[in-house]
């Protein structure tokens, strides 16, 4: 508040505390103290109450002055009165003093309001003052809160990336490791096969040169070995007695002494033969019996049949 408004409220306050006459243009100095800088509406406002004050003070004093003035000069005439007069005077008395009352207590009421707009205002102001704390505070709360997250979150991602670079050196190692020890097998391997490689063919060429032997010493002694007498078909006991051939098998060393038997072969049935009959020359089959073969008495292999069927 600047110091003309200062100085203007304290002259209104004084003349309501002292009784003393009010310049009329002192009504329309608000309007001036507007113009002023540091003049706000609040302000506007106490000072239109201080100027209703003073002017009711000024009329009440009027008013008490004009009794008076009226009670000097009516005080030797008040004796020539009649009671109407004087019924109508104190009644007069009695409404402007309701009227000054009333005044007064307008003016307490506008003063109590005035109070009460002014307390709701200071608290209005520090209620806005305490939440523009409480915000400022909270929001310094959730930049530390989000710093210390942030903070967490770089901590745990360096954590997991050490690691998983701990464990990626130690997979490269146990790799590293293992393919090693693969190769090393794979050698002991490739070793033991060219040992075993070289142990067959020593086997190999053992058994051939072993074979060759063998096959050299029958060779010489089937060639002074005497023949074996042919008893086959041409030479039955060392004998020719039909065409002669020498490349005869000889006679089996085993012969089985249960007779041979024709296998059974049942009859077609009748609606296949109808059904057969039917069908085109062409589409006719043949089933050719199995060759058999018997040895008689004399071991020689003779042909006993081979028959085919027409259905």
């Amino acid at each position: 508040m600047s110091t003309e408004v200062r100085s203007y409220a304290r002259y209104l306050i004084k003349s309501l505390i002292e009784p003393c006459i009010i310049p009329s243009s002192i009504v329309c100095k608000p309007y001036f103290l507007s113009m002023c800088p540091g003049f706000s509406s609040r302000s506007s406002h106490f000072f239109s109450f201080l100027v209703a004050g003073a002017v009711l003070w000024e009329q009440h004093r009027k008013a008490e002055d004009s009794d008076i003035a009226e009670e000097k000069k009516e005080s030797p005439l008040k004796d020539n009165l009649s009671p109407w007069e004087e019924w109508f005077i104190g009644k007069e008395k009695e409404l402007r003093a309701r009227l000054q009352t009333r005044a007064a207590e307008e003016m307490n009421i506008q003063l109590e309001k005035m109070k009460q707009k002014q307390e709701c205002e200071r608290r209005k102001r520090i209620a806005e003052e305490k939440h523009k704390e409480w915000v400022q505070k909270k929001r310094e709360e959730e930049r530390r809160e989000k710093e210390q997250k942030l903070s967490k979150e770089m901590a745990e991602k360096a954590t997991r990336e050490l690691e998983k670079l701990q464990l990626q050196e130690k997979a490269e190692a146990k790799y590293k490791e293992w393919l090693k020890k693969k190769r090393a097998e794979e050698a002991e391997k490739r070793k033991k096969e060219k040992e075993k490689e070289r142990e067959r063919e020593a086997e190999l060429q053992e058994k051939k040169t072993r074979s060759e032997k063998i096959f050299k010493e029958w060779l010489h002694n089937v060639r002074n070995k005497p023949r074996p007498v042919l008893n086959g078909y041409g030479f039955p006991c060392g004998k020719t007695t039909g065409c002669a051939d020498g490349n005869l098998y000889p006679v089996p060393a085993y012969c089985n002494p249960i007779p041979w038997k024709p296998v059974h072969v049942p009859p077609p049935k009748e609606d296949s033969v109808l059904t057969m009959k039917k069908r085109p020359v062409s589409s006719q089959s043949y089933v050719s019996l199995p060759i058999v073969t018997h040895l008689n008495t004399h071991g020689r292999n003779e042909w006993k049949s081979l028959v085919s069927v027409q259905y």
